[in-house]
């Protein structure tokens, strides 16, 4: 008969909330996972009990400790810190404990853990005949010595796998010592007990990682001061970051009887009788040597340091600090240890804006839970973000986010802080004002808000953008701003242009070399504002990447668009200038976005129709894919080996497959391997059987292709038509992908395998699987079950998506969905008799379907043509359209329209909206006929 606890455990483990909490410290942390394997009885308890019941329990069993001789100490005292961390992981990552919740139980922790260090400290001097008590019992409160607590710590915000800055302070007149000992050799004797206690690492594994470093004058003096010492070095020595570092000092064990005289004098030196106002020169003194160490990390999120780095956490404090240092001397409310109880503080007292303060505490916030993500890894006391994408994938997944949202977060974070401190200490070098700016009829050129046109370009000449913040970037611009206005006039919606303009500006990291190419290239100006004044896709694209500019400086950018062979060759010649893994990586991402553009630009422009820039960027990625994927398995066997005769494939659905990609599109992949014989890895390392080297090597793939770094992300990935969707693997063996199909997939998922193509791996492999694709799709089916399964899968896909709004093309009647399933559903009927008609392109498998005589010729030129017609609209709207917004024809630019009439074979110049309806009821009726085709095929009656 299963205990409560263990049938709490049994019945737990089945809520998905317990499952993502173990898939995240199973997949993320070691250090988290050897501990719950060590004390599976913890996660039993809490489940059983609450967190904060097992963590009252452990609080009171490190209490226990304090009882005096407790054999085995030290023992006890590290395995109930393996405990502790543990459940405050949990509770962390279950968002049971808010931050300051964690931060004081991990300090209240440290606390009692620091006086169970130096009870037995006492016991050992006492038991060496180096001390003699005058009472007996609580040793350690009537010893002459006391501890601070600095730092976090002493705030009571300790971080998870912190080191603890102690200061240890004696009074010699109340240390008891024994006989003629020396007080100086027995605190230093104790002192290096406490630290061996606490620091000293076992098979039991250790306590805290201990520094004593921020004692007065600790190049010279011993690891114990008295407090004479102290006092004295305090009021005539010290610099003033130890002033600031006694802001969070608190006495947290020892003898209160001689820390309570010696914490008054601290607090009178600390809290002078006066605003001192040079404290700001002298903390953001400090700040600037840290940047200095850490100013390339900070441009470059990949490797920052979330405490030190420009805009991180420790420019919160300093912030913070500061302020207390100058305006606590006469107001006791500014005298509070906790970085978020004095932004709270300084928001009352009208020395900060709720609004800034709300963006700095949350910006502190999730500084600090990344802090903590970052060192429940491998329980190490550090604050760099990976150094690698896949890294960089790897936390953001144990933060709980996807990592291009994790990138956008930091950047705003960081921003915040940066523009508060910066506003605070005046470290930027801001360059001189320049004068009004140029005299521009504003008002006379087609703006409907003029007066936000105004604001902004005032804004932009007087520095207020980093990328104007130098006196020669806004002279360029204040020079290109007429020839820019009217290049954002003339291309239309010159309100939007000019905002997103502002985006763009926003996004330069500095203004001067991206101004000098457009004053350099007038013929760049007209086509930004081509771009910004029509396709908020292209225009978000060079927010992102403002270098990709530069790729209309080669002179074939608006030539025929280049082959494969021609890809393949330059994204070569790109790679062989990479000198590490990483390096491949950012180049191979450039070079993409490059193309990109390229392919975006000549499809706005005209230069290409949507066959030619769809097939394109589809060449693009595929020739990026297999120049990754075995880039990404050389980095891989380097550690783990290779697997003989092993090899994956990616297959491709989707647009990707059907050649019909557009800039904004992400990819969907299935990744399939093939491993002999259970073959395990040999030749690095870590040897890794069969299932776990591959699993372990899409994880790396699929971060190598999505992970964001100072290149921007490769691609977004949608890896849900993998087997069992997202509940599935990752990858999947070709035997287990061929038995998933056979006997497990739904109808929907042969009909997504007919728009499907293996387009890398080995040549043998992806031979293999287009060979059992074709055979998996050939078997034969029940007509009646068949049709049924399409039916209800178009009226799942219309109450999901809807297919009211004409210009959705993809899901309106008629449109893309309706022909695709029309094709899906005849090849899977007639495929046992004609394996010939599979085709991942819609429009040739609607002709090899005619050939049959599975639909007639007329009927497939009208499913043909709509589908086209679709297929070429949506391309473009795409690229005129916002992400995740429909396109609306009475808010677009007219030559946009104009654009969308000859795409829709009806040639007009489009001066008014009602010039454009015809071409809307044009669209309708061609899609109409499709969907009475659509009916009729399947039966449908909707």
């Amino acid at each position: 008969m299963p205990t409560p606890i263990q049938k709490a455990l049994l019945e737990a483990t089945s809520r998905s909330g317990v499952r993502s909490l173990l898939s995240a410290i199973f997949g993320c942390s070691p250090y988290l996972t050897q501990s719950l394997l060590r004390d599976p009885w913890l996660l039993a308890a809490i489940l059983h009990d609450g967190f904060d019941a097992t963590a009252t329990d452990l609080m009171a069993q490190i209490h226990d400790l304090l009882s005096d001789h407790i054999p085995e100490r030290s023992k006890r005292l590290r395995h109930l810190k393996r405990q502790f961390s543990l459940i405050t992981a949990l509770a962390d990552l279950a968002s049971a404990w808010d931050l300051m919740t964690v931060t004081s139980y991990l300090s209240q922790f440290a606390d009692i853990a620091v006086q169970v260090a130096l009870l037995d400290g006492l016991e050992t001097m006492v038991s060496q005949g180096r001390l003699r008590p005058k009472q007996r019992g609580q040793l350690h409160r009537h010893c002459g010595v006391f501890i601070l607590g600095m730092g976090k710590l002493g705030a009571r915000e300790l971080n998870y796998s912190s080191d603890i800055d102690l200061i240890i302070l004696y009074d010699p007149n109340r240390l008891p010592v024994a006989g003629d000992h020396d007080p100086r050799s027995i605190t230093t004797r104790l002192a290096q007990h406490m630290v061996q206690v606490l620091d000293q690492r076992t098979n039991d594994g250790y306590v805290f990682r201990t520094d004593l470093r921020l004692r007065p004058d600790p190049g010279s003096t011993p690891l114990a001061v008295t407090t004479d010492f102290a006092t004295n070095y305090y009021n005539t020595a010290a610099l003033s970051w130890e002033r600031a570092a006694m802001l969070k000092a608190r006495m947290i064990a020892g003898d209160r009887g001689a820390a309570t005289p010696f914490m008054r004098s601290l607090q009178r030196w600390v809290w002078r009788g006066r605003m001192d106002f040079s404290t700001l020169a002298d903390i953001g003194s400090v700040k600037q040597r840290i940047n200095q160490h850490h100013l390339k990390k900070a441009q470059n999120l990949i490797g920052f340091d979330v405490k030190l780095g420009l805009g991180g956490i420790r420019e919160v404090e300093f912030f913070v600090q500061a302020q207390q240092l100058i305006y606590g001397a006469h107001d006791e409310r500014f005298r509070r240890p906790r970085t978020l109880d004095m932004l709270q503080t300084l928001t009352g007292t009208g020395h900060l804006s709720a609004y800034d303060a709300a963006g700095l505490a949350a910006a502190y916030r999730f500084w600090r839970m990344v802090e903590h993500r970052l060192q429940m890894v491998d329980d190490q006391q550090t604050h760099q973000l990976p150094t690698t994408p896949d890294g960089m994938a790897h936390i953001a997944a144990f933060v709980g986010m996807d990592e291009k949202d994790f990138l956008q977060t930091l950047q705003i974070h960081q921003q915040t802080v940066s523009n508060a401190f910066i506003g605070l200490f005046g470290q930027m070098d801001v360059a001189p004002d320049v004068s009004e700016p140029p005299t521009i009829p504003i008002h006379k050129m087609g703006f409907d808000d003029p007066a936000r046109a105004h604001r902004l370009i005032e804004g932009w000449l007087a520095g207020k953008s980093r990328a104007t913040r130098h006196e020669r970037a806004r002279q360029l611009l204040t020079a290109l701003l007429p020839d820019l206005l009217t290049a954002l006039i003339r291309h239309g919606n010159p309100d939007q242009a000019l905002l997103l303009f502002d985006r763009f500006i926003d996004s330069l990291s500095a203004g001067v070399p991206m101004f000098s190419l457009l004053k350099a290239r007038p013929d760049l100006v007209d086509l930004l504002g081509l771009i910004l004044g029509t396709s908020p896709s292209l225009a978000e694209m060079i927010s992102r990447q403002p270098l990709v500019l530069e790729a209309v400086l080669a002179p074939d950018f608006f030539g025929a668009l280049p082959t494969k062979a021609v890809l393949e060759k330059s994204l070569n010649n790109r790679l062989r200038l990479a000198e590490t893994y990483e390096d491949a990586l950012d180049l191979c991402r450039r070079w993409v976005h490059e193309r990109q553009f390229q392919g975006g630009v000549q499809s706005l422009s005209g230069h290409a129709n949507a066959d030619q820039g769809g097939n394109f960027l589809t060449i693009v990625a595929e020739t990026a894919l297999n120049a990754l994927l075995p880039r990404v398995l050389g980095e891989f066997s380097r550690r783990y080996g290779t697997i003989a005769g092993g090899d994956m494939a990616i297959l491709a659905m989707g647009n990707l497959a059907s050649g019909d990609l557009t800039i904004t599109s992400d990819i969907d992949l299935v990744l399939i391997y093939h491993n002999p014989a259970d073959a395990a890895s040999t030749g690095g390392t870590k040897s890794l059987g069969p299932n776990e080297y591959w699993l372990k090597f899409a994880e790396r793939l699929v971060s190598a292709i999505t992970a964001p770094t100072s290149a921007g992300r490769l691609y977004d990935l949608d890896l849900r038509l993998r087997p069992m969707g997202s509940s599935g693997p990752l990858a999947i063996s070709r035997e287990g992908f061929c038995r998933y199909y056979r006997e497990q997939a739904w109808t929907w998922e042969h009909m997504a395998l007919t728009r499907s193509r293996v387009i890398a791996g080995k040549s043998d492999l992806k031979i293999a699987l287009n060979r059992d694709i074709r055979h998996i799709l050939s078997q034969p089916r029940n007509p009646t079950k068949l049709r049924t399964d399409v039916i209800d899968m178009r009226a799942r896909i219309d109450q999901q998506f809807g297919s009211q709004q004409p210009w959705r093309l993809k899901y309106r009647r008629g449109g893309l969905v309706d022909c695709q399933f029309v094709a899906q559903y005849l090849m899977l009927r007639h495929g046992h008799s004609f394996d010939q008609i599979f085709d991942a392109d819609t429009e040739r498998a609607l002709t090899n379907l005619a050939a049959i005589d599975a639909l007639s010729g007329g009927d497939a030129e009208i499913l043909a043509n709509a589908h086209r017609l679709a297929r070429h609209l949506s391309f473009f709207i795409r690229l005129v359209t916002a992400i995740d917004q429909p396109f609306d024809p009475t808010s677009a630019p007219y030559a946009v329209l104009s654009r969308i009439a000859d795409i829709a074979g009806m040639p007009t110049k489009i001066t008014s909206v009602l010039d454009f309806l015809p071409i809307g009821n044009h669209v309708s009726e061609v899609l109409d006929h499709a969907f009475a085709i659509y009916q009729q095929q399947t039966g449908s009656s909707s």
